[in-house]
């Protein structure tokens, strides 16, 4: 790695480090150290790589200084392997963390080193593609520096790696933990997250059906406009059907168009949600968790076919998973259902040690200012030979 060095950040201009163009394809970086030497923080970005497609990085070791990420969002076809990567406190470029990956696709992400101070690690959403998919996030060090202190009025927020509407996620045998001491938290402190309920939500909605047939939907008291996420789904949450999903390929006035049959066709006495699914077919197996706030957090968020395996969290928080519901629009712009079906919570170790931050391992569905739940949140959930060491107080 160090025998061909790159250095940029000279001289207190402003600048990006390294830029690939969108549409670059087939290209990418091995055997290198790249350093950013501004201790200002003028050049703000360390790679900007969007939209890029077919690209490698290998065995680099990238000195982020205190700029900002490594964007590679909305790119298709990514390995980075064997890399080591380490940032500061990047206050003068937005708190932004090491890597950002948000909308790519086909990513495999393994035996890399990070070591980075605040915000995190991003396989989450994109308006132009939605979620990551494909990814493969296996044997990482992922080390936060818990030394690193920000004034108590900046907003930063810190998780560790974010996952908003990723699907076909395989995170294994990693090893999540805070180093140098107790970090600052801000309610925040997330290891593995995703949280749809937080994020941009356009085309949620909930009710009754009219009428069905065997790929359609109708409720006439809608009027529809065409959908503007990708990958849209629509489930009977209630009534006939229910436990049925589908994804929607069209959407107009009060009729759904569904991509497959109804196995069971809903009739008036079926309620239906239309929901983007916040975490589609994972994998988290075998991690190791240590001295985060939170641990393993699915929260407000639509989850499905998730298997949580063999996993160990020690002072690490919870593994918490919070299916949602709301009827009003008071706390959020739209109303919706962020349900849970299928998942299983197998042989996981969760431990509180230290009696700084209780743990637990649950799924809980909850509702927002309703007296009576819409329809059932949660559904093909099993839990079983896990263990789980609370502190004991008071001695």
């Amino acid at each position: 790695m160090d025998k061909t060095v790159l250095r940029y950040g000279y001289n207190n201009e402003s600048g990006i480090g390294l830029r690939l163009n969108p549409g670059v394809k087939t290209t990418g970086f091995a055997d290198l150290t790249i350093e950013n030497i501004s201790d200002g923080g003028q050049w703000s970005t360390n790679l900007s790589a969007s939209g890029i497609e077919e690209f490698f990085m290998q065995r680099v070791r990238w000195k982020l200084n205190i700029g900002r990420w490594l964007d590679i969002a909305d790119a298709n076809k990514v390995c980075i392997v064997n890399c080591d990567f380490t940032q500061g406190i990047t206050a003068t470029t937005g708190y932004r963390g090491p890597l950002r990956m948000d909308g790519s696709k086909n990513v495999v992400y393994a035996d890399n080193k990070i070591v980075y101070a605040n915000d995190g690690l991003h396989f989450g959403h994109t308006r132009a593609n939605g979620g990551a998919q494909n990814i493969v996030f296996e044997n990482n060090k992922t080390y936060r520096d818990g030394s690193a202190r920000w004034p108590g009025n900046a907003r930063v927020i810190t998780h560790v790696t974010t996952w908003d509407f990723a699907r076909n996620v395989a995170i294994l045998n990693n090893t999540f933990q805070v180093i140098n001491g107790r970090p600052q938290n801000t309610n925040d402190g997330e290891t593995i997250l995703a949280e749809q309920g937080a994020n941009y939500v356009p085309d949620e909605s909930i009710g009754t059906v009219t009428s069905a047939t065997s790929n359609t939907l109708t409720d006439n008291t809608k009027s529809w406009g065409s959908l503007v996420q990708p990958r849209v789904g629509v489930g009977i949450v209630q009534g006939k059907g229910m436990g049925q999903w589908r994804q929607i390929t069209s959407r107009t006035g009060t009729t759904l168009t569904l991509k497959s049959n109804w196995e069971v066709i809903p009739d008036h006495t079926s309620r239906y949600a239309v929901w983007t699914w916040g975490a589609e077919n994972w994998l988290v197996q075998g991690n190791v968790m240590e001295g985060n706030q939170r641990g393993i957090m699915l929260s407000q968020n639509a989850n499905h076919d998730i298997a949580i395996v063999g996993n160990t969290l020690t002072n690490n928080g919870s593994i918490d998973i919070a299916p949602f519901q709301r009827e009003t629009t008071n706390w959020h712009t739209t109303v919706g259902m962020y349900p849970t079906w299928n998942i299983q919570i197998v042989k996981n170790s969760v431990s509180d040690l230290n009696g700084e931050m209780g743990v637990f391992i649950g799924v809980h569905p909850t509702q927002h200012i309703q007296q009576k739940p819409f329809g059932t949140l949660a559904l093909g959930v099993e839990m079983r030979n896990n263990s789980l060491t609370a502190h004991t107080p008071m001695q």
